[in-house]
């Protein structure tokens, strides 16, 4: 998995798992819980690696305490943020078979995002 897609995917599952209240099995809200914490640990390292570029490349806007990159380095900056994003991570995800979420009823989007733990 690349970064790109553990940071689409950490916001993602945040989305539509966030406010999830229903009751769900042990072993499927377990696995549910231990792979998006799996992801969003990788997703706060590339948010580190990603604010670290920004800030390396930016200048401090004190009026609204955010960083602006200069033009003449815009490309250099983009080009190191795209080599973050295409970082290979190899993640041990937990597998849930399909068989086991058919009467969870969840929506489209929530399985979507589920996707990369589900197993035939």
């Amino acid at each position: 998995m690349t970064n790109a897609q553990i940071y689409a995917l950490s916001n993602k599952l945040d989305s539509v798992l966030n406010s999830e209240t229903r009751y769900m099995p042990a072993k499927i809200a377990y696995f549910i819980h231990k792979n998006k914490t799996k992801i969003v640990e990788h997703f706060n390292i590339i948010e580190q690696s990603r604010f670290g570029i920004i800030r390396h490349y930016g200048t401090l806007d004190e009026a609204t305490g955010s960083y602006n990159v200069p033009n003449e380095v815009l490309a250099k900056a983009n080009k190191e943020l795209e080599e973050l994003l295409q970082i290979e991570q190899d993640i041990d995800i937990s597998m849930i078979k399909l068989d086991d979420l058919v009467e969870l009823d969840f929506t489209f989007e929530q399985m979507e995002a589920l996707s990369f733990m589900i197993e035939e």
